[in-house]
């Protein structure tokens, strides 16, 4: 015999297989990421309020280890170009079914810039040149800046004129553009390295808004409401960014 569920009972259903129910908070940070497959990341203090708001006791210290010393939690690019924190044994899913692909079509638009605005001919193995001393300087210094990748490999510090002479022109700086490419492959983040570089937050004078989010939000006492406001003013800016971002790749024939 068939029974109908109707959406109040559906909604409940929900509440509950996503912890969010106070009958059903999770013990453990990881059983929030379960529950949940895969925790919007983006925006790094976005991972602690959505774990806060399903654990029954929120544990922030609990979360960073995960993240940065045991590792049971990685974040990394999934569908959308989005940034997710994931289980450990789901990454290998992610990359595989997302992550090599958004990859391979960033490349492409990559090498296409760099030929047709550039100048510069075989630009596929001028990257690949370029990705491999990359990957020689981290992998001698550990966690780095951007900054500090770029002064080891100064064609970084390239710089391309896109639509020259339309209203619309500007400089490419290479550095973020290929620093991007690479995270895709292997998992860089710019949070995590400023947070394990230092072994703290850091000066205040040097925090972009992600990290001051996340200060006020989690650091004694915790500011939930601001760092909340202060997510949601990045998130708008991000948007304005990529609105920006693909009508410029529409006029220039990226994006048809």
């Amino acid at each position: 015999m068939s029974r109908r569920i109707g959406v109040g009972e559906r909604r409940a259903r929900l509440a509950v297989r996503h912890r969010l129910a106070s009958e059903s908070g999770a013990a453990a940070v990881t059983d929030v990421a379960d529950a949940l497959v895969a925790l919007h990341s983006t925006d790094p203090a976005t991972v602690y309020l959505s774990v806060a708001a399903r654990q029954r006791e929120p544990d922030f210290p609990a979360i960073e280890r995960a993240l940065y010393e045991e590792r049971t939690l990685v974040r990394i690019l999934g569908m959308r170009r989005t940034i997710f924190v994931v289980p450990r044994d789901l990454v290998a899913v992610v990359h595989a079914s997302t992550t090599r692909a958004i990859a391979a079509e960033q490349r492409r638009r990559l090498t296409r810039t760099l030929e047709d605005y550039g100048g510069i001919a075989d630009a596929g193995e001028w990257l690949r040149r370029v990705e491999a001393a990359c990957l020689r300087v981290v992998g001698e210094r550990g966690e780095v800046f951007g900054a500090d990748v770029s002064a080891e490999v100064p064609e970084l510090r390239t710089q391309i004129l896109m639509n020259e002479g339309k209203k619309y022109e500007g400089l490419l700086n290479l550095t973020t553009r290929v620093l991007f490419l690479l995270s895709i492959i292997w998992d860089f983040g710019v949070f995590t390295q400023a947070y394990l570089v230092t072994g703290e937050l850091g000066n205040r004078d040097e925090y972009n808004l992600g990290i001051y989010a996340y200060d006020r939000a989690f650091t004694m006492p915790p500011s939930y409401g601001v760092g909340s406001a202060l997510a949601l003013i990045l998130t708008v800016i991000l948007l304005i960014i990529t609105v920006g971002y693909v009508r410029a790749s529409v006029r220039q024939g990226a994006i048809r």
